[in-house]
Formats: C-alpha cells, sequence, structure tokens
C-alpha cells in the first residue's frame, strides 16, 4: 500500500499498475466499502466496481459501521440505496409476472387448464424461491431453476416451448440476468462518475431515470392475461381458479 500511495502521489503508473496488481489479489480479505472507497482513493475503477456489486446485490445497509458509511460516501450510498430499492422491485415483479406461455394447437387441449397450471406453478416455485428469507434465489439462476421445476399441470410442450423463448431472451441480452446487469452497470457508472457530487439537482435527475427505469423494467414483464383473471375457470370440477390477485388457487381447498 505504501508503494501504491507513493506511486499514486507522484504520477508514475507503471510501478502503480504493478502495486495495484500485486495489491488486487488480497482485497477480497477487505470488506466491500473499504474496497470501493481504496478504488476512490487512488482511482482504480476495478476496486470501486466490485466493492459497489457487493454493497448493491448482497450486503444491506444495516451491516454497515459508521466508519464504512463514512469511507462510502453519502452520494454514493444514496445510489446503492436506489439501486438496491429498483432491485428489489425488479425481483418482485419477475415473482408475481410469470413468462408468456405458448400454447400448442395440436397437444394443448385446454389453454385455459394449462394456463392456470403455468402461473400457479411459477408462483408457488420460482416466486416463493425469490422471496426465501433465509437463500433467495439469484435473479441469475431463475432459468436454471425453471428448467429443473416440475409444472405438472402444464402441457409438456408447452412448457418448452415457452423455456426455449426464455432461453432465445437470455441469449438475445433480453433476459432476467441481462435486466439485472444493465441495473447494476448503471448504478455503478453512476457512482463512479459522479460520487462527490452535492448538487440536489443532480440527485434529482437521477432519482428520475432510476424511476423511468423500473417503470420500463416493470411494463416489459408480461402480466397474467386479463381473460385469465375474469374467467372462472375449472372451479366446478374441483380443478384450479386464479382469485381477484390473479394468484392460482386450489379450488377444493377453498
Amino acid at each position: 500500500m505504501n508503494v501504491l500511495h507513493v506511486c499514486h502521489y507522484w504520477g508514475l503508473e507503471e510501478p502503480m499498475q504493478k502495486a495495484v496488481d500485486k495489491i488486487s489479489s488480497h482485497l477480497k480479505h477487505l470488506n466491500p466499502a473499504a474496497r470501493f472507497y481504496l478504488g476512490k482513493r487512488y482511482n482504480v475503477h476495478s476496486w470501486q466496481v466490485n466493492g459497489i456489486c457487493h454493497m448493491l446485490l448482497k450486503d444491506s445497509f444495516l451491516s454497515l459501521t459508521p466508519g464504512q458509511f463514512k469511507m462510502i460516501g453519502e452520494w454514493a450510498l444514496f445510489t446503492i440505496q436506489k439501486g438496491q430499492e429498483l432491485i428489489t422491485e425488479l425481483r418482485s415483479v419477475m415473482a408475481a409476472c410469470p413468462p408468456e406461455l405458448l400454447h400448442s394447437f395440436y397437444a394443448c387441449e385446454d389453454h385455459n387448464w394449462c394456463q392456470k397450471g403455468w402461473n400457479r406453478s411459477w408462483v408457488l416455485e420460482i416466486g416463493v424461491a425469490i422471496h426465501h428469507p433465509l437463500c433467495p434465489l439469484d435473479i441469475d439462476r431463475v432459468l436454471d431453476v425453471v428448467e429443473s421445476v416440475c409444472f405438472p399441470d402444464t402441457t409438456p410442450e408447452c412448457h418448452d416451448w415457452a423455456l426455449d423463448k426464455l432461453r432465445q431472451k437470455e441469449k438475445d441480452g433480453k433476459g432476467y440476468s441481462q435486466r439485472l446487469s444493465n441495473l447494476v452497470e448503471e448504478v455503478t457508472e453512476r457512482i463512479v462518475k459522479g460520487v462527490g457530487l452535492k448538487d440536489e439537482w443532480k440527485r434529482a435527475e437521477m432519482y428520475t431515470e432510476k424511476q423511468k427505469y423500473l417503470k420500463d423494467a416493470v411494463l416489459n414483464f408480461p402480466d397474467i392475461p386479463a381473460e385469465e383473471k375474469d374467467n372462472a375457470g375449472h372451479g366446478s370440477d374441483g380443478k384450479s381458479e386464479l382469485d381477484k390477485d390473479g394468484i392460482v388457487v386450489d379450488s377444493e381447498s377453498v
């Protein structure tokens, strides 16, 4: 660290880079706030990004000490908090809104029953896993879990088509993982470029942009079709039906 400090002070780029490379392998033992502070102090972009991403995705503000709050700084704390709120909203939308289900006209005999089975399994399996209090499901693992979960009331052909569409979205950069990646990248860029700014107008501008991003993210998630919410479904024969909030319930157990 002494070598890094001297090289940074005198602007010695080559020896400073060697010091950065040497220190980087030991940064994992430091808390994220310290990583971010050192990256900001010595203008090492990768250290700042590493600390920001960890605080954004893993840490709670309740776990930070007063010293760490001071190291992070007011602007960065404000931006990270807004980013965490947006990620929470994104996770809630994912848990409550199943992706679009494409029905096979030759194999799916009852589209309504198939759709309800897909919605119910998504909410009870994926939604519950996303909101698990101890080990919540990471957004970038949602597709892996969907592939392994059984959707008993969904026609296999319809299920396979839905999975193919989810995989294609991931390849096209429009899937769940990419949405999270874009959000983390935006928050990180804001912090690295704007940390230390005290202008209230700049803060309000950034908050408005984050809200717009959330609105776009929510709109891009397909909701349960309106006809599914209004249709009583198979309540008369003991199968599943949608309640007023769009959540699939079993009519025999109600």
